[in-house]
């Protein structure tokens, strides 16, 4: 099971002109995939500032099986996911109620 999530690092413009994100701002984007299991990164990825995060799909190898939890953000379609039959999502909308109704423990194959 993996976590995945971007996050913007703000920058000065004048010392990294290179990282141009809006008119006046700098920025680069930090995407980590977390293993979840030892909670240890898998994957990190820097990037410009502007990449959408869904994007950063694209680049990993989705491994067969595996549960990737992302925000909502994250959850467009990407060709990773279009292309590998062992990937689905489901988009959640904000207000949304739940209940449980069974719980299972997770076995690692």
């Amino acid at each position: 099971m993996y976590a995945l999530d971007a996050t913007i690092v703000d920058l000065c413009l004048s010392v990294f002109p290179w990282a141009r994100y809006r008119r006046r701002d700098a920025a680069i984007k930090l995407h980590t995939l977390l293993d979840l299991r030892g909670l240890i990164p898998t994957v990190v990825q820097i990037t410009e500032g502007k990449r959408a995060d869904v994007t950063f799909l694209d680049d990993l190898i989705i491994e067969p099986g595996a549960i990737y939890i992302m925000d909502r953000g994250d959850a467009g379609r990407s060709d990773a996911a279009i292309h590998n039959d062992d990937c689905s999502e489901c988009r959640v909308p904000i207000a949304m109620r739940s209940s449980v109704v069974r719980r299972t423990d997770l076995v690692d194959p």
